[in-house]
């Protein structure tokens, strides 16, 4: 039984390591991710977005609205997978992601990173998973991935990198107005 499990392991790894190459192409919006997600599903690609971590990881967008499905609105955001079990299971390692992750919370901390001031851009190498169908059964009520089934996909990471700290769209510099007399 080890024996079948290594050969899984190390054929998985192979299929894994392929299709990374086709995630050095420029990476995708989470708009288009989630546009596209069943051409998508199952494959190695590259999504750049706004990083948040509360009650878990996500990549997010503000600029695509919602992904509608029969009878639920998806917010427009996907969950990090990073989970060691999660990793191995698509071929990964978990060693260099960690690496990447200290690495880049180093990186905010020299940068003064402030979460009531800044946002947190990267862009995250993984495969990419969803649903066909979302809804649970039938019912109104999403099925999906993440805390609470809130997200429309997953994506079980194998690198994050381009760290960029941008000003919260809630800090940025009010527009003059000009009074009406």
């Amino acid at each position: 039984m080890g024996n079948l499990r290594t050969l899984v392991h190390a054929l998985t790894s192979i299929v894994s390591t392929a299709a990374l190459a086709h995630a050095d192409e420029a990476p995708l919006s989470v708009c288009d991710a989630l546009a596209r997600r069943a051409e998508f599903n199952h494959k190695v690609i590259a999504i750049r977005g706004v990083f948040l971590t509360d009650e878990g990881s996500w990549l997010m967008s503000n600029n695509c609205g919602t992904l509608a499905t029969p009878e639920f609105k998806w917010p427009a955001m996907i969950w990090i997978e990073s989970s060691k079990e999660a990793q191995q299971n698509a071929g990964f390692h978990d060693e260099p992601y960690q690496t990447q992750v200290k690495n880049i919370n180093a990186e905010l901390q020299k940068q003064g990173y402030d979460r009531k001031r800044h946002e947190i851009w990267l862009t995250y190498i993984g495969r990419f998973e969803t649903f066909e169908d979302l809804r649970r059964q039938g019912k109104p009520v999403g099925y999906g991935f993440g805390h609470l089934n809130s997200a429309p996909a997953r994506l079980i990471v194998n690198e994050a990198k381009d760290l960029q700290i941008k000003p919260s769209p809630s800090q940025a510099p009010m527009k003059k107005t000009e009074k009406h007399q």
